[in-house]
């Protein structure tokens, strides 16, 4: 309110009967309330302690981190001889394409026979 006094008096013209009283009042209400506030804010956030009472409030929390709470990341566990194998009995067999050589489509069984006109070359 010092500052508030000396900024405002300067204002003034010392000539005058001028006062600024009911502005130093508002100025005094409007700090008061804003002060109050911002106590009752910090202390609904638990940051604001009363220096009358002597009890502390303690926070106690135990936490334990988990190596792999939501499992093993294949990236970083590579398969290795004491892994037990997955085998599902339900999955279906594989379906496997003859491999002993080349069958055209065409149904001929000599593959010789074909005969290739001028047509077929361009």
């Amino acid at each position: 309110m010092t500052t508030f006094d000396a900024a405002a008096a300067t204002l003034v013209p010392s000539e005058t009967r001028w006062s600024y009283e009911h502005e130093r009042r508002l100025v005094r209400e409007g700090m008061d309330e804003l002060a109050k506030l911002h106590v009752n804010t910090l202390q609904v956030q638990g940051l604001y302690l009363s220096t009358s009472e002597a009890k502390m409030p303690i926070d106690f929390s135990a936490h334990w981190l988990l190596p792999h709470p939501f499992g093993r990341d294949s990236r970083y566990d590579p398969v290795s001889a004491s892994d037990a194998p997955a085998f599902k009995p339900t999955a279906s067999p594989m379906k496997l394409k003859a491999t002993d050589g080349y069958k055209p489509r065409s149904g001929l069984q000599d593959p010789s026979a074909m005969v290739f006109y001028d047509k077929m070359m361009q």
